[in-house]
């Protein structure tokens, strides 16, 4: 039995033909109560979408995984109107950088707020104040190692990226061109890179311009529509 977990979205399963063999599906937000239901049905294949977290809990209990990237529709890769986003930064001065940090918890706040003259933004992914926490970003800080559907988003908006850097990160952005990729837990090294955005508007436009790119390469529903595809045949000749 092949699980894909969580299903494919609407976007998703309207790029499929109509024979595609979506055999079960699973929407458990809970890692712990996905690996139960797995447990009882001798699943075989879990396949996870949109989050490297999850993957990595359900590899550590024995299960065969699948990351295939978020998907996104095309109106995410619009560039946001200039009065929408003059008003999403309102306070903050004209010769700031604006950087949104996405983080499980908040450890580093006080360190990278030192020296580092910005408008800090913290909303969380299913917050109300999300869009336009993104829309006033200039610079997207993601410090956790897998995918996710808040870098999507941020990447395709045309946020530049500091990111901590895995394979799973660098199989999207490039380090030095779409990204700055820095060590985890490399405090030196990340504050460094924000200086540098700090300093620079003109490098937060060119990163930004690369992270669109690289966004609308990866993250395009069409594009992703094909690894489902891929592996569902993968999985059919198996």
């Amino acid at each position: 039995m092949h699980v894909f977990w969580p299903p494919p979205a609407g976007m998703i399963a309207g790029h499929l033909s109509a024979d595609t063999p979506l055999v079960v599906t699973l929407g458990a937000p809970d890692v712990t109560a996905a690996i139960k239901w797995l447990e009882e049905r001798n699943g075989n294949t879990v396949f996870a979408a949109n989050d490297g977290a999850a993957l990595a809990a359900l590899r550590r209990a024995g299960f065969r995984t699948v990351l295939i990237p978020p998907a996104l529709p095309e109106d995410a890769f619009e560039a946001p109107a200039p009065e929408a986003r003059v008003a999403a930064r309102s306070g903050a001065s004209p010769g700031d950088a604006v950087f949104f940090l996405f983080t499980d918890s908040h450890p580093d706040l006080p360190m990278i707020r030192c020296g580092v003259p910005t408008r800090l933004c913290t909303a969380g992914f299913d917050s109300p104040q999300w869009p336009d926490a993104l829309l006033s970003a200039d610079v997207f800080v993601h410090l956790r190692q897998h995918l996710t559907p808040a870098l999507a988003e941020a990447s395709a908006r045309g946020c530049a990226i500091i990111s901590v850097d895995s394979p799973e990160i660098g199989s999207v952005f490039a380090g030095g061109i779409s990204a700055v990729l820095v060590p985890d837990g490399d405090r030196g090294a990340l504050e460094s890179a924000m200086r540098e955005f700090s300093a620079s508007p003109v490098l937060s436009e060119s990163f930004g311009e690369q992270a669109r790119l690289a966004a609308a390469e990866h993250f395009d529903a069409a594009a992703v529509a094909v690894q489902y595809r891929e592996l569902y045949d993968s999985l059919q000749r198996s």
